[in-house]
């Protein structure tokens, strides 16, 4: 998996599976056996949730949670991390598209390039819901 810098480039950035006693859920073991097949495995890592709960600053990885309702999920989204589940590594890897850098855990790209209209708003309402 790549990220598109703003400059163009492309430079490759840890991906870490973060599942239950190490774990992985047939989606998870899915999107790392794609993942492998695609670059090289120093970029892919496997942690169990005790480890991702010692982490203590967002290192700039893509972390892959199959549980969006963990003790270790909650610590990562609280510092910051960039955290998506199995679906959207597969969609994105299958569309060929970048991973969606995104403040906030995604959990599937069900909702991907759709744009949504608000009418019969008053402005503060449009502007409030625009965020």
């Amino acid at each position: 998996l790549y990220a598109t810098m703003t400059n163009g480039s492309r430079d490759a950035y840890i991906v870490k599976f973060v599942e239950p006693r190490g774990e992985k859920s047939d989606l998870a073991l899915q999107a790392y056996k794609t993942i492998l097949e695609l670059q090289s495995d120093k970029y892919v890592q496997m942690l169990d949730e005790e480890a991702a709960l010692q982490l203590d600053h967002n290192d700039k990885s893509l972390f892959v949670f199959s549980d969006f309702t963990s003790g270790a999920f909650d610590h990562c989204r609280q510092l910051g991390c960039r955290i998506v589940s199995p679906l959207v590594v597969l969609f994105c890897l299958q569309k060929q598209m970048c991973v969606p850098k995104a403040d906030q855990p995604v959990y599937n790209m069900a909702m991907a390039g759709v744009m949504i209209c608000c009418t019969n708003l008053d402005k503060e309402a449009r502007v409030s819901n625009s965020q």
